[in-house]
């Protein structure tokens, strides 16, 4: 984490931040048309400026505002605490949505937790200046502050309108409030963002379907235009590979995926563990749309799961695995087979793509194969997969009973 709040502060860092179309906005600028009047100017990132294409929702840069009112050296500072603060918030949450107080399921979310602090997705996203930590931290504190009346009808809906900045990460894992019966607070969240675009297009004179529109363009040109792929076999990618000449052959593969995983999801959380549920919900998280390889910190959800529940050993093996080798294989094999060509440009060894190929497959067989699994597995569904405060004192007992008959053996064979 050290390592990556020193490369965020380097002049040419934090150069995912959209600080620029922030501070833009503040001033009264529509940033998707500044972008699209000059969609060929160089992406250039230095120590007094930053210009990413500003291919987020226009009404989420409203959560960044703090940050476009100061000056791009200072909110360059700003932002890398707060992405580093996100991350510690990340595994406190994680931790709780583990096992009560106390307890050994507590003690293996922290394990998570403090590995995803230790890979280089959590090191990238606060090099980068990227959101998924941010977005990431609001949607679990959402979840947290709606346990508390008090807090469910305010402060839980904010958060999640502010998770919803990164999107195509967050929204999957937003049906957790509908498994749960919490769907108020989702629908307090895009009742936010409509009012905040009613805002917005006063605010910039421009009408709503505009603003929706030169949002597409925008993301289209800055993801496409400009050839950006993503470094992960996302769904969108491999309807590329599919059927480049069928456009909706991603959308569709993305649909199929987050159907199947919500549909699983749904039959676990619905009166089970929430963690489970926010477990199954990270495969299209991290998979479904257009993804780098720094938004799989969200794997830190099912990993949390899988080490926290006395689950057969398999499945320990499974996730973790995934997991392992997206955190860290990845950028040993980058490390090895890859050179930079400047910014999110370079070119691959071709050990390098049959390596970063492998993890990818390997990824999305191991992820269907998991759904599969849970879902045919009644253990997995319901009241089963609820963690009660008895079944950690149970794993407790039993990891005593193992040191106890270690002793015992060792005195036998003495």
């Amino acid at each position: 984490m050290g390592k990556a709040v020193s490369n965020a502060l380097r002049p040419d860092r934090s150069d995912d931040f959209q600080w620029d179309a922030v501070s833009r906005l503040v001033q009264g600028e529509n940033p998707y048309r500044v972008f699209l009047d000059a969609p060929d100017r160089p992406r250039v990132t230095t120590a007094t400026a930053n210009n990413p294409p500003p291919n987020y929702p226009i009404t989420g840069f409203v959560f960044l505002i703090p940050y476009g009112l100061l000056d791009w050296s200072a909110a360059k500072v700003a932002w890398a605490a707060t992405n580093l603060g996100c991350a510690i918030f990340i595994v406190i949450a994680l931790a709780r949505l583990a096992g009560p107080a106390g307890s050994v399921a507590r003690l293996w979310g922290v394990v998570a937790g403090c590995l995803m602090l230790c890979s280089a997705p959590a090191r990238d996203q606060i090099s980068a200046g990227q959101h998924t930590l941010f977005s990431l931290a609001c949607l679990l504190g959402a979840w947290m502050a709606g346990e508390k009346p008090s807090l469910r009808r305010w402060l839980s809906p904010m958060l999640i309108a502010a998770a919803w900045l990164k999107f195509s990460v967050t929204v999957p894992l937003t049906l957790i409030f509908l498994i749960r019966g919490r769907w108020r607070e989702a629908a307090g969240a895009l009742a936010i963002h409509v009012g905040l675009l009613g805002l917005l297009c006063g605010w910039l004179r421009t009408g709503p379907l505009d603003l929706v529109g030169q949002f597409i363009d925008t993301t289209r040109i800055g993801l496409f235009g400009l050839g950006l792929y993503s470094n992960v076999w996302d769904t969108l990618a491999i309807g590329r590979a599919l059927g480049p000449e069928w456009p909706v052959m991603g959308p569709a593969i993305s649909l199929v995926c987050l159907m199947a995983a919500a549909v699983v999801a749904w039959r676990v959380g619905r009166t089970g563990d929430p963690l489970a549920a926010l477990g199954l919900l990270a495969i299209p998280a991290c998979l479904v749309g257009f993804h780098f390889r720094y938004d799989f910190v969200v794997l830190a959800l099912p990993l949390a799961w899988v080490l926290s529940r006395p689950l057969p050993r398999i499945d320990h093996a499974a996730v973790g695995s995934v997991a392992l080798a997206n955190w860290f294989g990845a950028r040993w094999i980058e490390k090895l087979f890859y050179q930079s060509a400047g910014g999110p440009y370079g070119n691959w060894d071709t050990a390098g793509i049959v390596g970063i190929g492998v993890i990818s497959g390997f990824t999305w067989l191991v992820m269907a194969w998991w759904l599969a699994r849970v879902a045919t597995r009644p253990s997995f569904l319901g009241e089963a997969s609820e963690v009660r405060p008895a079944s950690h004192h149970m794993l407790s007992r039993r990891v005593g009973r193992r040191h106890v008959q270690r002793a015992d053996a060792r005195d036998r064979r003495g």
